[in-house]
């Protein structure tokens, strides 16, 4: 608001200085304040001051004169934040603040809708760095179209890159999408025809803490995903910010349990995702007014030489595996239950691996 001359404050002249002072990033709450105070100095009703905001043809919020948000998926204010028009049909010009930002590179782009302007921008990042996957947060709130057009244009835009640098690409793989829509499981929804490669699989964390009492008890689950996952892919995880972190609400802080979660996961059909911390053992930190903090806590680096050290060297030992052979999550599964052991193979084109396991000597 400061710097890019939007917005506007209940604070005038020298009570604006004196309260927020010559920098007002530099502001902290006092006495009887938390860090949301701030808010009850910005006046969210002066239309005039919020026009040179974004600008009513970017965005609809509850603030100025700006059109409301809706009350469904594609126009709904999700957690406060304003809702990007990226349906609107006509030229919706440069936001209006990026004229009090001397550094930027936006520039005006002529005819360009707000999701020119958005997949413009986004794909310019993999034109300049080579990104080579993006991960779409809350997939719903985004329509189809825009989905479909950042997916062509990030393609285009890798492979300018891999072109321009041969050197610096670790493959000639194209641009991966994966989608993140709450309650997705293993099925092959219409985001699979609109961009994306995989989504993410809200099933598998809950699945995966039913079978740590014994290995051999995510039998069931393996086989419909590898069995249902040659057609599509979905990424799997056991630990995330916005629901829990297994270590300490299924694993109980218990590390062979935290073991057995590295063999449930890393050898899971489909793609996966480890969450920083999975591998050794992050602890929950605190919470504040956000129950899910927590989730969210300091890597903790000073463990991993000390009694976690085991439970990160398995999680790299099954990583290594994983990585070596693609059949863990591509291939086709067999299993094999006995009263002495569970087994699986799975095989993909030439590679073949099986998998036995024969109980937990510590039990």
């Amino acid at each position: 608001m400061q710097q890019f001359k939007f917005g506007s404050l209940y604070l005038k002249g020298d009570e604006a200085a004196k309260t927020l002072g010559k920098n007002w990033g530099d502001w902290q709450p006092g006495p009887g304040q938390s860090w949301h105070s701030f808010n009850d100095y910005i006046n969210f009703s002066d239309k005039a001051g919020w026009s040179q905001w974004w600008g009513k043809n970017w965005i609809r919020t509850d603030i100025g004169d700006y059109d409301s948000p809706g009350f469904d998926d594609l126009t709904m204010s999700l957690a406060f934040l304003p809702d990007i028009k990226t349906e609107a049909p006509g030229a919706s010009g440069l936001p209006l603040f990026f004229r009090h930002k001397p550094d930027t590179a936006a520039r005006e782009i002529p005819g360009a809708t707000t999701r020119d302007y958005l997949t413009v921008w986004l794909s310019q990042w993999v034109r300049d760095y080579g990104i080579d996957g993006f991960r779409v947060d809350t997939a719903k709130h985004v329509d189809k179209p825009t989905l479909d057009l950042l997916k062509q244009r990030a393609t285009e835009a890798l492979a300018e890159w891999k072109a321009a640098n041969p050197k610096q690409a670790l493959d000639n793989a194209p641009f991966w999408m994966t989608g993140e829509a709450w309650g997705h499981g293993v099925m092959k929804s219409d985001y699979y025809q609109h961009g994306f490669d995989a989504m993410i699989n809200f099933d598998f964390q809950d699945q995966a803490s039913q079978a740590l009492g014994c290995f051999s008890n995510i039998d069931a689950t393996y086989q419909q995903m590898a069995d249902k996952l040659q057609g599509f892919n979905v990424l799997s995880y056991i630990s995330s910010h916005d629901t829990r972190l297994f270590f300490a609400s299924d694993a109980k802080g218990l590390l062979p349990l935290q073991q057995r979660a590295a063999d449930l996961l890393l050898l899971a059909p489909g793609a996966v995702q480890i969450y920083y911390g999975d591998e050794s053992g992050r602890p929950f930190g605190p919470t504040g007014s956000d129950p899910l903090q927590g989730t969210r806590s300091d890597m903790n680096w000073g463990e991993l030489q000390g009694a976690k050290a085991p439970l990160l060297a398995h999680w790299q030992r099954l990583g290594q595996f994983r990585e070596r052979h693609p059949a863990i999550g591509a291939g086709t599964q067999q299993s094999q239950q006995t009263p002495h052991y569970y087994a699986f193979s799975r095989q993909h084109g030439g590679d073949k691996v099986m998998v036995v396991w024969a109980g937990d000597r510590s039990q």
